[in-house]
């Protein structure tokens, strides 16, 4: 929060947490996908969804995380670390999807990671974030994630 503001809510909370959720059914769909269509179209799939975590990382990690290490350095780090465990497992699966005999070990692993990262963080910095964080700061988190659903062209 800037120093001399009125605490107020932003609904980053509610924009976060949906995103979560959302990136949550893009991992749980690359796996029905997988079982649907087949290896080519998974990938597909895993590609939308490394997108978008990608932005949504790069977010928390740009506007969020840096002003959260000074209000809660202890959860600061352990959702750096989180975010490493999250994005080792991200590329474990990638792995897994290029190889012909796949694993499919290493995409349920992801989503396991991903729904315990998405509770720490909703307890956490998300809360915090909502009446902690200037607006200017809101928006690009929200700009960001949402620039990442676009298609690519």
């Amino acid at each position: 929060m800037i120093v001399g503001q009125e605490p107020s809510s932003s609904g980053l909370y509610g924009a976060m947490t949906f995103h979560h959720t959302h990136l949550e059914m893009l991992a749980r769909h690359v796996i029905s996908t997988f079982h649907g269509e087949g290896r080519s179209a998974a990938q597909t799939s895993f590609s939308a969804f490394k997108r978008q975590l990608d932005a949504h990382l790069d977010a928390e990690e740009t506007w969020l995380l840096p002003p959260f290490e000074r209000a809660n350095p202890s959860a600061y780090d352990a959702i750096l670390a989180e975010h490493a465990r999250l994005r080792a497992s991200t590329d474990l699966a990638a792995a897994a999807l290029d190889t012909e005999q796949i694993d499919e070990h290493p995409l349920h692993r992801l989503v396991e990671i991903l729904c315990e990262l998405c509770h720490r963080e909703e307890e956490g910095l998300y809360r915090w974030a909502e009446t902690a964080i200037d607006a200017h700061a809101s928006r690009a988190v929200i700009q960001k994630i949402e620039g990442a659903r676009l298609p690519e062209t």
